[in-house]
């Protein structure tokens, strides 16, 4: 399975934009690949298959029916005589006496086995699937598990701080405030201490470690602490939210 530089590079370029988004597109074109992988060695198989029946027909067309034949009985025979007789059983023999004691050999070098197979790709779960199985663990999937996501906060977090020392008067950026919420499937909104920055937009949300999207997930309110979810949460599930206050 090879992908063209072109898909390859825009693998790359929605991971860097949407790391959620870019690894179901990824995963969803994985699997595209391997179902044309599949139809091209059913149709092998199949043509295959036609070609070793056809043969077996034209075979079966060559066989002729041959003529009754006649059973020839031959003369009975002289009746056989016994074989050789069994002897008496003999004695247990012993180590040292009948046969000499056998001693520890060299160590042996190994030979060092053919290598193995190449393994199968990864999970046969589709996209949809493997975001079911995350939603329903608790708390087994955390932040330092997605690859470059806590570089990429302190890398906003650092932008924001620039930003704001060097184009604004005033306070400058408002602190990052990090909260835990514990979660059933009752839970449809949750309210943080304070109020979120960027009129909303300044914050990550974790669903036991999955990041949920605006919009898809969750709506902000207009006082801009109260999170509203638009999915079903789960019972016994934790959502973490960091945010830059105002």
């Amino acid at each position: 399975m090879k992908l063209t530089t072109q898909q390859k590079l825009q693998i790359l370029k929605d991971i860097e934009n949407n790391l959620s988004l870019g690894l179901v597109k990824a995963l969803t074109l994985f699997e595209t690949k391997l179902d044309e992988m599949k139809s091209a060695k059913e149709k092998e198989f199949n043509d295959e298959l036609s070609a070793l029946n056809k043969k077996l027909i034209d075979v079966q067309l060559q066989v002729k029916d041959g003529v009754d034949g006649e059973s020839i009985i031959g003369p009975k025979g002289l009746p056989g005589k016994d074989s050789v007789v069994a002897g008496p059983k003999g004695d247990k023999p012993v180590a040292g006496v009948d046969y000499p004691i056998p001693k520890n050999g060299l160590p042996g070098e190994g030979i060092p086995g053919l290598p193995g197979k190449d393994g199968d790709n990864g999970s046969p779960d589709k996209p949809e699937e493997i975001a079911i199985k995350l939603n329903e663990t608790t708390g087994s999937v955390k932040r330092k598990v997605i690859m470059g996501l806590e570089e990429e906060l302190v890398s906003i977090k650092k932008a924001i701080r620039e930003k704001s020392a060097g184009g604004q008067s005033g306070g400058g950026m408002g602190k990052v405030l990090h909260e835990e919420f514990s979660t059933s499937s009752a839970t449809t909104t949750i309210t943080t201490v304070s109020r979120i920055a960027g009129n909303g937009t300044a914050l990550w949300v974790f669903y036991n470690g999955q990041q949920l999207m605006k919009g898809t997930h969750y709506t902000i309110g207009s006082d801009q602490r109260n999170i509203t979810f638009v999915i079903t949460l789960q019972d016994d599930t934790k959502v973490s939210v960091t945010y830059i206050r105002t």
